[in-house]
């Protein structure tokens, strides 16, 4: 047999050296597996009763997708400083990577003019605002952190970069624009219909977006997902919730200030309560824990409650906020509704969405079916060993990409990225209905069908 092999292959060799060759090719087979299985997708039958992955490495496989899900450096702010309300409930995430020179890179002082207030403060208490001086970057301990916000007129030809908040925003408002090298940044937190204008008038004046939507130049998102260096024990873990499960009430919990929303979401809850009972707090129910957007309040309604409702008071493109990324630092399951696809936001079983389902009934019905099945219930928590809900470091994305000196253009297409994100859809009637021209793509199956029509008159 041996000399048949080496003979095919004219070589002569040891039959000691020959299975080290096997073994090594062995070996290599394995590895490329291996990697091919984390990092690429591997379609999963899912369970229609339960709508979740039937495979017992389902989190394993998902979870290594790091582009998704990156590795992060938490940072907590300095305890002596007071925190703001919207940076109560979550810490700093910091996506782990290499920032090379970054002695040579601080060294330059980028000065940023804050060409309009921030809803017409100045110096707000505020995670989504800018300080005066180089405070908000040192306060989140940014890699790159030598930049200075200003709002002396002295200071504005000499900036490096202008910012302009879209609310605050009037044509009278704009300067007069000094040096080419200037990068002019138009930032905006609010969704669309909050914020309507005529974008046509600002064609040729800026060359930077900053905000939520994905195609923006500097995202500012509300925050992310990531993977925590150190995961938590999962067999103390579990013992806690099935501890808190003792406590829980088969109810829902909404916290709300605004009763009349473009989604139209007050009349889904309405539905709703009609079969799964929701207790509705803030503004537009009964009064308790102020402000809702602290630890302390979610930490108290955990512990009473299964559900949490997270919708958004826009169901338009990219848009989702904090009522996403809070609650899911807490032992409580978010139930959601907006227009984002939340599969590549949040981890897999890890929030109810309200639009995989006909009506706010139906979903109700699936509330008591897991709220009643208490391993069911626990297996949304599965995911929170290993990861967490962090904030995103706006401010210091900002700071570097100024740093990099790159050549910016202005922008003459403001209105279609504008009028892309004004594209959203209401509930009405028993089923989404869109309230804008601009239709956009739907993550759910059963809403496509509602743009059909207008995309066939085009064609």
């Amino acid at each position: 047999m041996k000399r048949w092999l080496l003979r095919c292959f004219h070589i002569n060799i040891s039959w000691k050296t020959l299975v080290s060759y096997c073994l090594l090719a062995i070996s290599v087979t394995a590895l490329s597996a291996h990697f091919f299985n984390d990092f690429v997708h591997v379609p999963i039958k899912i369970s229609k009763e339960n709508q979740k992955p039937t495979g017992k490495k389902f989190f394993k496989r998902i979870f290594h997708r790091k582009s998704v899900f990156p590795e992060v450096r938490e940072y907590t702010i300095n305890p002596r400083l007071s925190k703001f309300t919207n940076e109560n409930a979550r810490v700093i995430g910091f996506p782990i990577r290499d920032y090379k020179s970054l002695a040579l890179v601080n060294s330059d002082q980028k000065t940023i003019y804050l060409a309009t207030a921030y809803f017409g403060e100045w110096n707000p208490e505020h995670f989504y605002s800018l300080h005066l001086g180089n405070e908000t970057f040192l306060r989140y301990s940014c890699p790159v952190f030598n930049c200075r916000a200003t709002k002396d007129p002295a200071e504005m030809r000499k900036a490096d970069a202008l910012l302009f908040h879209v609310r605050d925003l009037e044509v009278y408002s704009i300067p007069r624009r000094y040096s080419p090298k200037q990068v002019w940044i138009l930032y905006s937190m609010e969704p669309p219909w909050l914020e309507i204008r005529d974008m046509k008038r600002f064609d040729g004046v800026f060359n930077w977006t900053m905000s939520y939507r994905r195609k923006s130049d500097v995202l500012m998102s509300y925050g992310f997902i990531g993977e925590k260096l150190k995961p938590a024990m999962k067999l103390s873990k579990l013992r806690k919730r099935m501890a808190l499960m003792k406590s829980k009430l088969n109810r829902a919990v909404w916290f709300v200030s605004n009763c009349h929303t473009d989604s139209n979401r007050e009349e889904y809850v309405n539905r709703l309560k009609r079969v799964y009972p929701v207790d509705v707090f803030g503004g537009c129910g009964m009064e308790a824990c102020r402000p809702a957007e602290t630890q302390k309040c979610y930490s108290q309604v955990s512990i009473r409650y299964k559900f949490y409702i997270s919708f958004e008071n826009a169901i338009c493109r990219d848009y989702v906020t904090e009522k996403l990324f809070n609650p899911l630092n807490f032992d409580i399951v978010p139930v959601v509704l907006g227009g984002v696809n939340y599969s590549s936001l949040a981890p897999p079983h890890s929030v109810i969405n309200a639009m995989e389902f006909d009506t706010p009934e139906e979903l109700g019905h699936f509330l008591w079916k897991v709220s009643s099945d208490n391993s069911l219930y626990l297996s949304y928590f599965e995911w929170k060993n290993t990861y967490r809900s962090y904030l995103q470091p706006w401010m210091c994305d900002l700071c570097e990409k100024l740093h990099k000196n790159t050549p910016s253009k202005t922008k003459n297409n403001l209105v279609d990225w504008w009028n892309e994100g004004y594209s959203c859809l209401k509930w009405s009637n028993n089923s989404f209905k869109r309230v804008s021209q601009h239709p956009f793509p739907v993550y759910n199956s059963k809403l496509r069908g509602l743009f059909k029509d207008r995309k066939s008159r085009r064609n």
